[in-house]
């Protein structure tokens, strides 16, 4: 294997995770993932605003955002947000694994989950948005109390971000993916982020079916075989 002294590996890791390494061929499906991510319902409207057909992104945040709502992103700091134009820029295939795992209909289920009942959001490109937006992601005021954010370095472990599996940046989206309600009943976080409950139930029921199918076979075949007997 290659050795690194002191300093060298730190170096090293922009070039390798730079936008540099992505080929022309990965930068189009990344493009492709994008514009079918943006069909799915909770990511047609801004995860901020709720403006129609957002076009934007936090690469960091994994959420999708309008161009009013992005610009106020960027004055957040890359480090706390780092913005993306879904049509414009190069991506980097975990930021793109990123935005598929949350989506606007976890990140606001996180970012969101203390907003006041009835609240209303402000309107596009007053003060009172760009506050909103700080308050959101800055101060954290509606988040999750006593939980990391889904962000780059844990949304493949993190209960509100869904497991990819073999669906990774460039793949297709999986059947019905694109087109699920966002009114259908999620997961709690403990069978999201193991998926031994739901799987457990299934392999239940099938069985039970099985038994039911192959029970009255089994008696029909007993009965013969005892007729048989007797007429001996």
């Amino acid at each position: 294997g290659v050795a690194f002294r002191t300093g060298e590996l730190s170096s090293a890791m922009p070039v390798l995770n730079s936008k540099t390494a992505v080929s022309e061929a990965q930068s189009e499906a990344h493009a492709r993932t994008l514009k079918e991510l943006l069909r799915r319902p909770a990511d047609r409207d801004c995860a901020d605003c709720g403006q129609r057909n957002p076009t934007w992104a936090s690469a960091s945040l994994g959420c999708f955002i309008c161009l009013s709502c992005s610009g106020v992103h960027r004055s957040l700091g890359v480090h706390i947000s780092q913005v993306r134009s879904c049509t414009l820029d190069t991506w980097l295939p975990r930021q793109v694994d990123l935005c598929r795992a949350v989506g606007n209909e976890h990140a606001k289920r996180y970012w969101e989950a203390r907003l006041p009942a009835g609240f209303r959001r402000p309107a596009t490109g007053g003060p009172e948005q760009a506050a909103f937006i700080r308050d959101k992601y800055v101060e954290r005021k509606f988040a999750v109390s006593g939980m990391d954010p889904p962000c780059i370095d844990n949304f493949e472990t993190h209960p509100f971000a869904q497991p990819l599996g073999s669906q990774r940046s460039g793949a297709p989206i999986g059947a019905g993916e694109s087109d699920r309600q966002t009114d259908e009943p999620l997961p709690t976080c403990a069978s999201q982020a193991t998926g031994i409950q739901p799987t457990a139930s299934l392999q239940h029921a099938s069985c039970a079916r099985a038994r039911a199918r192959t029970r009255p076979a089994t008696e029909d075949l007993l009965t013969g075989f005892g007729e048989l007997l007797l007429c001996g």
